[in-house]
């Protein structure tokens, strides 16, 4: 299970991790996020590529608020 993006409770995140189920353990992706964002969508592409879509950045110290700007890029993920 991949978790892309997300808050800290201060800013917006680049992480990309790896959620293994089998062992219950989280680690690192292979990649970082160009621009660090919070609320995006994720959808996987017929060749297993993962589609990263808008989302927010620059929201304020809490992230109950979602003041940030909405963002318009996009970003594709592949899985190694």
């Amino acid at each position: 299970v991949l978790v892309i993006g997300g808050h800290t409770g201060v800013s917006e995140t680049d992480v990309v991790e790896v959620f293994q189920r089998d062992a219950g353990t989280m680690a690192n992706g292979t990649y970082t996020l160009n621009t660090a964002r919070n609320g995006c969508t994720v959808n996987t592409l017929a060749d297993g590529r993962v589609l990263v879509i808008g989302g927010l950045s620059g929201s304020s110290a809490s992230w109950l608020s979602l003041d940030g700007a909405p963002l318009a890029s996009t970003e594709v993920y592949v899985s190694r």
